[in-house]
């Protein structure tokens, strides 16, 4: 289900400041994912998965980054999501499980940073976000 025009117009602003602290953010998401479902961490052995890791800030910031863009252009989240969706899907073979596991870890940490984020509209968000990066 699509997000509504109110939901979009209360979403842009929170992921602005999210972008603000992206790395941290992005960070504490692929944390939360490491530790709640260890086996994850197989897709990212080309990585150091240590917490607080430059590698985790770098990646984390980069996810931040790509789900502010996929908003900024959210009329064409799947022409938007392709590249990544071709990378994640295809060359590093990341299940949808794990994606859809990542975007839970995220809004937890939205949440635990903005408690008054419409928590319904960010997740409805993430939700598309991970099936555009699933689906061709």
């Amino acid at each position: 289900m699509a997000l509504s025009d109110a939901e979009k117009a209360a979403l842009e602003p929170l992921f602005g400041k999210i972008k603000a602290d992206a790395e941290k953010i992005g960070c504490e998401a692929m944390e939360s994912l490491f530790q709640h479902h260890p086996d994850t961490k197989s897709h990212f052995t080309h990585m150091d998965v240590t917490p607080g890791s430059q590698d985790l800030k770098t990646h984390g910031g980069k996810i931040i980054h790509a789900i502010n863009d996929a908003l900024s252009h959210y009329g064409n989240l799947q022409e938007n999501l392709a590249k990544l969706r071709e990378l994640h899907t295809n060359k590093l073979k990341l299940s949808v499980d794990t994606i859809k596991l990542l975007c839970g870890c995220l809004l937890e940490v939205i949440v635990k940073h903005f408690p008054d984020v419409d928590k319904s509209a960010c997740d409805k968000f993430l939700n598309e976000v991970a099936v555009a990066l699933i689906s061709s």
